[in-house]
C-alpha cells in the first residue's frame, strides 16, 4: 500500500510551531517505523528553518579553549605546555592582552582537538617571525 504525504516548507513562526507539533505526533504514533521517511523529511524542513532563524554562533578562540579546559579538567599549566609558553603568558592570552599565533592555534587543534573554526572565529592571529641564523 502506498501512501501519499504532502510536505510543505516551514517559512513562518506559526508554520514552525505546527510542523514541530506534527513531527512530535508522527514520532509518537504507533506506526512511526513505517512513516520514517515522512518523519525525516519533516525534521529536515524544521532544521532548515531553525538554522536560518536561530543560528548558533561559533565561539571565539578564548571561549572554545576555556570550554575544552573545563570539559577535560585541564589547568593553565596544561595550556602553557600545549602552547609552549610560560604560565604568565597564558593569562595574557586568555585575557585578550596578547594574540595567539598560528602555531599556537594549530597546536590546540591537533592536541586538544578544538575545531579550527572555533579557534579562528573572530581571531586576529599573528605569525611567529622566523629568526635568521647569522
Amino acid at each position: 500500500m502506498t501512501t501519499t504525504v504532502t510536505i510543505l516548507p516551514v517559512r513562518t513562526t506559526a508554520e514552525h510551531k505546527q510542523a514541530t507539533a506534527h513531527l512530535r505526533a508522527l514520532m509518537d504514533a504507533a506506526d512511526a517505523d513505517e512513516r520514517a521517511d515522512e518523519i525525516a523529511a519533516q525534521a529536515q524542513l524544521i532544521e532548515a528553518y531553525e538554522r536560518a532563524h536561530f543560528p548558533i554562533p561559533t565561539p571565539d578562540a578564548i571561549t572554545a579553549i576555556a570550554f575544552r579546559m573545563e570539559q577535560e579538567g585541564l589547568d593553565r599549566l596544561a595550556l602553557a605546555k600545549v602552547l609552549q609558553v610560560e604560565r604568565g603568558r597564558v593569562s595574557e592570552l586568555l585575557s585578550g592582552k596578547r594574540q595567539f599565533t598560528v602555531a599556537m592555534l594549530r597546536a590546540l587543534h591537533r592536541q586538544w582537538h578544538i575545531p579550527a573554526e572555533a579557534l579562528l572565529a573572530g581571531a586576529v592571529v599573528r605569525r611567529r617571525r622566523a629568526v635568521k641564523a647569522r
